[in-house]
This record gives C-alpha cells, structure tokens and sequence, in this order.
C-alpha cells in the first residue's frame, strides 16, 4: 500500500522517514483564499482508493514501505540528507514570496470561477509575485554557492527549472503542481531529478 504511514502535518523535526523531503505547502480553500502554510513532504500526493471511487488518502509517491527503501537504497544517503537541509532552509527563505503568491493565484482562480474570460489585473499581480519568487531564490543561491557546488547542483538549471515552473503556475487553471520537462531535469544530478520528479519509473533509479 503507498499510503503515508505517518501523522501530519511533519513536525519540525521529522526523520521518521528516511526518504522525507520536507516542503512548505500552502492550500486553498473553497473561496481559493490561502489556508495556513504547513510542512508536506516532496513526495506526498493525492491517492483514490480503486475499491471506493471518491474516497481519497495521502499517498507517497514513491510507492510502499519496500518501494521506498529500494529508492533510497539507489541514491547517495548523505547527499539527499545534504540536500533535504538546503531545500528546508530555502523553503523557509522564500516563505513570504511563496505565500504572496498563493495568495494571488487564488484572487486569479476566483476570478476564472466566477466566469471571466480574462484575468489581466491578477495575472499581472501574479507575474510580478512570480518575480519576487525568482529574485529571492536567485539571492538564497548566491548566499549559498558553496553548498551548490558541494552538492554539484547547477545553479542556472535550479533558476531555469524554477522560471519555467513559475510560468506555467501563471496560466494554468488549477492549483496542481506540475511536471518539469525532460530537457530541464537533464541538467542535474540523479538525485536531484528524483526530487524534482519523484516517480518510480525513473529509468535511473532502477535496477
């Protein structure tokens, strides 16, 4: 079962799963206003159970207990540990970019529910939070370029990977995160792809 055996949301201090990817997740409400930030976890996602249509469960992307094992087992431990510390610490950096934007992309879905064919004033306000996003990451790397290079992570590929998930965050017409393209996952390590797209058919995580 790749259900999520574990209470949430992730207290601070989580290690009880040794392929926890702590993030800070933000949700809408049924009025799209932003709910209070929580700590989630990269991988976790949003199962429905084939026997109950309709019935839903957090589930891990990975997989099961065993399917999560061979996934870590596949990867540099200490690296992924590495990495866990700096997205925490870049979560925590970008925390009142991230919430601005949540906060008008639901003014921007509000506006899409109540039947308007155009939506340039959140758009625009959207766009300029999406730059604020970018300019402070640009900055928490810059900060931390030694860590980057420690970790072999390419600065332009995380700031290319992150424009071009900004941008389709702008037009599309739900609050679903999306997936990166395969040119851009291209540009960085295994570990980070399988971060940045956890899936269990990754042909470089497999056996």
């Amino acid at each position: 079962m790749d259900a999520c055996p574990y209470k949430r949301p992730f207290p601070d201090d989580f290690d009880d799963c040794p392929t926890y990817q702590g993030t800070l997740f933000v949700g809408l409400d049924l009025q799209y206003r932003p709910l209070r930030p929580s700590r989630s976890c990269r991988f976790l996602t949003v199962g429905e159970l084939a026997t109950t249509p309709g019935t839903f469960y957090a589930r891990c992307a990975l997989g099961g207990a065993a399917a999560r094992e061979r996934w870590i087992e596949r990867l540099d431990r200490e690296r992924l540990q590495k990495l866990q510390v700096l997205r925490l610490a870049l979560a925590a950096s970008l925390r009142p970019q991230i919430e601005e934007l949540w906060r008008v992309k639901g003014d921007q879905l509000r506006e899409q529910k109540q039947g308007e064919r155009e939506w340039p004033d959140s758009t625009a306000a959207l766009q300029a939070a999406s730059g604020q996003v970018t300019s402070a990451m640009e900055q928490f790397l810059d900060q931390n370029s030694e860590r980057l290079e420690e970790l072999k992570l390419p600065r332009d590929a995380v700031v290319k990977a992150t424009l071009i998930s900004l941008e389709a965050f702008i037009t599309q017409t739900t609050s679903e995160e999306g997936q990166l393209p395969e040119e851009v996952l291209a540009g960085f390590p295994k570990e980070v792809r399988a971060l940045l797209r956890p899936t269990r058919s990754d042909p470089d995580l497999q056996e």
